[in-house]
């Protein structure tokens, strides 16, 4: 279309010295980083518990650390987004999915 073509493109602002590469980097980082401080709990979950229980003690050991990183999950309060948090929140997903024993 000729007419959006002339219009000029909206730059989207950057912090300073900041730019959007540095900022992806920096995103994936917190992820990987999440990611692999869930990997050591369930390690230590593996470690320390047997059985079906495994599962409900990683879930729970992964939202505590959560709220011990000042994440509030509770509805009343807005949860702030970060990449760390919503690696968490993945992980914490993808337990239930597991935990969830299948329909018949």
């Amino acid at each position: 279309n000729p007419v959006e073509e002339t219009r000029p493109r909206r730059r989207v602002p950057q912090p300073p010295g900041t730019t959007l590469a540095q900022q992806q980097l920096a995103n994936a980082r917190q992820r990987i980083d999440a990611f692999e401080v869930a990997q050591t709990l369930l390690e230590d979950c593996i470690a320390h518990t047997n059985g079906e229980r495994v599962l409900v003690e990683y879930y729970l050991a992964v939202e505590q650390l959560i709220i011990d990183n000042g994440y509030a999950l509770s509805s009343e309060a807005p949860i702030q987004r970060t990449p760390w948090l919503d690696a968490m929140l993945e992980v914490m997903q993808r337990v239930e999915h597991v935990g969830t024993p299948p329909e018949e």
